[in-house]
């Protein structure tokens, strides 16, 4: 692959995403931060979404 030395574009950076559903069923999470002795565990998490992640703004 060779990459170019001209700067890219609006078009040629454009991001776009779109998830129609996901879900999380009797989900676990858990962040552990040792650094500042900071712990959190949830547990049977449930959730349901949809989203579009198109990006609005050029980078």
């Amino acid at each position: 692959m060779k990459l170019s030395s001209k700067p890219l574009t609006e078009e040629e950076v454009a991001f776009s995403l779109a998830i129609k559903k996901w879900q999380i069923i009797d989900g676990n999470l858990t962040y552990d931060d040792l650094l500042n002795w900071n712990y959190i565990s949830l547990q049977g998490i449930n959730h349901t979404g949809s989203g579009d992640f198109s990006q609005d703004f050029p980078i």
